[in-house]
C-alpha cells in the first residue's frame, strides 16, 4: 500500500507518495529531495512531535493525507558504526567511521577491504538490516540506498551485515515458503478436523423435543364444583377423563386438533377418582433425586460440555411474575434478621481435583476429627501423592487447610473451614508439573453426569410441580376468575401484568 502525506517547509506544502513499508529516515530523503535539500540533515514532525526516523511508517500514527512538518539542519557530520557481519557462515566484527552520504554498496566494499576480504556484489547475496529496516541487493537499489536514510541523524548505530550465495538464499528462502505452505495447510487439517469432530458430538446428542400446548374450553359452562387444571398435561391413555390441555409433539399437531374437536362435543369434564388417579400416576411418575449417603468418586467427561439454556428459561408465567414481586416486596418491608450460626450436623465434603475428578464425602458425625478426615481422604489417593499435596478451602480467599500432629485432632464442628454442612475443598499437588491420575481404580465410580446438580437440570421437565403457586387457580372455579385477574391486575404492576 502507498503512504500519501504533505510535508510542509518554509509554508510551503508538497504532496509526496511512498510506500508504507519505507522508513521515516526514506521519507525524509524524499523530502529533501523534493525540496532540493539533498546535502542537508532533516526531521519530520507530526503535530509538534519528531517521528522516530528508524520506525517504518505502518507502525507510525500516521494516516494518510497527513500534515508533517520539515525541519533541516546543516552539517556532515560522521557516523560511528559498529557492523556485526556474517560472511559465508563466519562472523567478522568491525568498528568503522564513514560519512552518511556513503551509499550501501560503497559501506559493504569498504568493510571488505578493511577485513581484507572478497565480496563480490554480483554473485552473492548482500543484506544489510539495522532494527527492523533491511535492504539487500536484489530487492532494493542497493547503488542508491544511503546510509543517513537508514540512520537519520543518528551519530551511531550497529548495523548486521549477511553475504551468503544467491543459490544458497533462493533454496533457504523457497524451504520457508514451503515450510509457510505446510504449517497453514496442517492449521486447516486440524480446523477441518476440529469441525467434524463437533458435527459428530452434534449427531450423537439426541435434539431436544420442542412442545406445544393446545388448550381447548367445553361449549357448556362448568359447574362450581368442577375443578379447572389451566396447566395439567394428559397422556393419550388418560382419555376424556383427564385435562383438556394436551402436550404434543408438532409432528402431531392435526391429529391432537382432531382429538380437541371430538373432546368438545363430549360432556363437560368432571372431578372423577378416575382423574385423581391418574394425577397420583403422574406424581409417581415424576423424577424424584436420590440420596447418596455413601461416599462417590466422579470422572469427568473427556470433553467439556457447553450448558445451553432450554427455551423454557426465557419463559415466565404469571404465576412466576406473582412469586417473584411477592418475594420483592418482603425484601423491602421485612426487617434483616440476624441469622445464628448453627453448628453443622453432618458434612458433605466435595474435593475437586486438577484433573476436574471429584470425589464426594459423606461424614454423618460432625465430631469427627480432622486426622480422620485425611485419612479417609488417603485412601481414595494414589499412593504416590501421599503426604505430598496440600488442601485448600473452595471458596475464596482459598485459604490452605493445615493438617499435622497438631491439627489433626482438632473436631470438624470447631474448625473454622468446616462451619457449614456443604463444604468445598481443592486438592493440589505438591510439584504444580505432577500429572494425573490422582485418584485409586475400582472404588464407587460414577460419571461426572450423575452429579446431583446435572441431574436435577437433565430432568427438570420431570420434577414435580410446585403446588403453592398454584394452589389456589386449583381449588378456585371458574365462577371466580374475573375476580381473581382484576385483583391480580390491581395488585402487580404495568410492566408484571400478562
Amino acid at each position: 500500500m502507498s503512504f500519501t502525506c504533505h510535508v510542509s517547509y518554509q509554508n510551503v506544502s508538497k504532496k509526496i507518495q511512498c510506500p508504507n513499508t519505507h522508513t521515516v529516515n526514506q521519507l525524509i530523503e524524499l523530502s529533501l529531495a523534493k525540496f532540493n535539500l539533498s546535502s542537508s540533515f532533516g526531521e519530520l514532525s507530526s503535530g509538534g512531535k519528531k517521528l522516530d526516523a528508524l520506525l517504518p511508517i505502518r507502525y507510525t500514527n500516521l494516516v494518510n493525507n497527513a500534515k508533517l512538518t520539515l525541519t533541516v539542519s546543516k552539517g556532515n557530520a560522521e557516523v560511528n558504526l559498529k557492523i556485526v557481519g556474517t560472511i559465508e557462515l563466519k562472523q567478522i566484527t568491525s568498528m568503522m567511521k564513514v560519512p552518511p552520504s556513503i551509499t550501501a554498496a560503497e559501506l559493504v566494499l569498504q568493510f571488505a577491504t578493511l577485513n581484507n576480504i572478497e565480496i563480490d556484489l554480483a554473485s552473492k547475496h548482500v543484506s544489510l538490516s539495522v532494527l527492523q529496516t533491511a535492504v539487500d541487493n536484489i530487492s532494493h537499489e542497493f547503488d542508491k540506498t544511503t546510509l543517513k536514510s537508514l540512520l537519520g541523524t543518528s551519530s551511531s548505530a550497529m548495523i548486521r551485515l549477511v553475504v551468503e550465495d544467491k543459490s544458497k538464499h533462493a533454496a533457504k528462502k523457497k524451504l520457508q515458503e514451503e515450510q509457510s505452505k505446510l504449517r497453514a495447510q496442517l492449521e486447516e487439517k486440524k480446523r477441518q478436523a476440529r469441525l467434524l469432530e463437533k458435527e459428530q458430538n452434534d449427531a450423537k446428542e439426541p435434539e431436544p423435543t420442542v412442545h406445544k400446548t393446545v388448550t381447548t374450553e367445553p361449549v357448556s359452562k362448568p359447574k362450581s364444583d368442577q375443578i379447572d387444571h389451566p396447566e395439567e398435561k394428559s397422556s393419550p391413555s388418560e382419555g376424556p377423563s383427564n385435562s383438556l390441555s394436551n402436550t404434543i409433539v408438532p409432528d402431531e399437531t392435526n391429529s391432537a386438533n382432531k382429538k380437541g374437536e371430538d373432546l368438545m362435543q363430549t360432556d363437560p369434564v368432571k372431578t372423577t377418582p378416575g382423574a385423581s388417579d391418574g394425577n397420583s400416576e403422574r406424581n409417581a411418575r415424576s423424577y424424584v433425586l436420590s440420596n447418596d449417603t455413601e461416599d462417590t468418586v466422579y470422572v469427568p467427561h473427556k470433553k467439556l460440555e457447553v450448558y445451553e439454556n432450554p427455551e423454557d428459561d426465557y419463559n415466565m408465567t404469571t404465576a412466576q411474575a406473582e412469586t417473584y414481586l411477592n418475594i420483592i416486596k418482603s425484601m423491602q418491608t421485612r426487617p434483616k434478621k440476624k441469622n445464628e450460626a448453627k453448628s453443622p450436623t453432618h458434612y458433605a465434603i466435595r474435593l475437586r481435583f486438577p484433573d476436574r475428578s471429584l470425589v464426594q464425602l459423606h461424614i454423618e458425625d460432625p465430631s469427627t476429627k480432622l486426622g480422620q478426615l485425611m485419612k479417609k481422604i488417603d485412601s481414595y489417593i494414589d499412593p504416590k501423592f501421599i503426604n505430598s499435596y496440600r488442601i485448600k478451602n473452595g471458596t475464596p480467599p482459598f485459604r490452605e487447610i493445615k493438617f499435622g500432629f497438631q491439627e489433626n485432632g482438632t473436631a470438624l464442628n470447631k474448625h473454622p473451614d468446616f462451619q457449614q454442612e456443604k463444604v468445598l475443598l481443592i486438592w493440589e499437588p505438591a510439584s504444580s508439573h505432577q500429572p494425573g491420575p490422582y485418584l485409586v481404580q475400582g472404588v464407587n465410580t460414577k460419571d461426572v453426569s450423575q452429579l446431583s446438580t446435572v441431574m436435577l437440570e437433565t430432568h427438570r421437565g420431570e420434577l414435580e410441580e410446585d403446588t403453592s403457586a398454584t394452589g389456589k387457580s386449583v381449588k378456585g372455579t371458574s365462577d371466580e376468575k374475573p375476580k381473581l385477574k382484576t385483583k391480580l391486575n390491581k395488585s402487580m404492576p404495568k410492566w408484571f401484568r400478562p
